[in-house]
C-alpha cells in the first residue's frame, strides 16, 4: 500500500502523534474489502525515542463463527512498541495512547504499561470502528491516527527516569 505519513512531535520529547493515511483509491478498496485475518501495517515511526507501528485487520483478526455471540464485525487496530527499540536500562514504560479514525469519528483512549520482555501490543476495543462505519468511508481516504503520551519510564532500579 502507498501511504502518506505525518509524524509530528511536540516540544516535549515524550509525546507525539502519527497519522497513517491510505489515500490511493485502489488501496482504500483493498483495505475496505479485506477478508478476516488480512493484516495491513503502517510504516515504523518514532515517538519518545521509541519505535512504534500500527497495524489493522479491517474485517477483524478472526472470522466470526456461530459460536461468537454478540460479535461486532469491524476493524481491529493495534499499536505495537517495537521491542528492539526498548532501552537497556528501562524496566517499565507507562503511557497514555489514543487510537482514532478520522471520518468515522471512532476513537479509543487508555493508559497502559509495558514491562520489559512482555507483549508490547495494545488495541482499541472491538466495535470501536464497526464494519458499517468502515464501509461508509468508501470513496474517501482512510486516516488512522495514534497519539502517545509517555507518562513514566522506570529504570531497573525502580527509579523514575521521567
Amino acid at each position: 500500500l502507498v501511504q502518506h505519513i505525518l509524524v509530528r512531535m511536540s516540544t516535549v520529547a515524550y509525546n507525539g502523534e502519527f497519522s497513517w493515511r491510505i489515500t490511493d483509491p485502489n488501496d482504500v478498496l483493498e483495505f475496505l474489502n479485506a477478508s478476516p485475518g488480512n493484516k495491513f501495517s503502517s510504516s515504523i515511526f518514532t515517538i519518545g525515542g521509541l519505535q512504534w507501528q500500527l497495524y489493522a485487520y479491517p474485517s477483524g483478526k478472526y472470522k466470526p463463527s456461530k459460536y461468537h455471540r454478540g460479535f461486532i464485525a469491524g476493524c481491529e487496530l493495534f499499536l505495537q512498541l517495537i521491542s528492539s527499540s526498548w532501552p537497556q536500562n528501562v524496566h517499565k514504560i507507562v503511557f497514555n495512547y489514543r487510537l482514532c479514525c478520522d471520518g468515522a469519528n471512532s476513537s479509543f483512549s487508555n493508559i497502559q504499561q509495558f514491562v520489559r520482555n512482555q507483549d508490547h501490543t495494545v488495541s482499541w476495543y472491538r466495535g470501536t470502528l464497526t464494519a458499517t462505519e468502515l464501509e461508509a468511508l468508501e470513496g474517501q481516504s482512510i486516516n488512522l491516527k495514534c497519539y502517545i503520551n509517555i507518562l513514566k519510564i522506570i529504570a531497573h532500579d525502580q527509579y523514575s527516569i521521567i
